[in-house]
């Protein structure tokens, strides 16, 4: 069970930090490029 488990999980965590990544990218600004005040 202590084998099987950790797979799943791995592949959701990357998904979703993925997906969370990609949304708030573009919300991020970059240093040096960022268009503060």
């Amino acid at each position: 069970m202590s084998s099987i488990m950790p797979i799943p999980w791995l592949i959701r965590q990357l998904t979703y930090g993925s997906v969370l990544y990609s949304a708030y990218k573009p919300r991020i600004p970059t240093a040096g490029q960022s268009d503060w005040p």
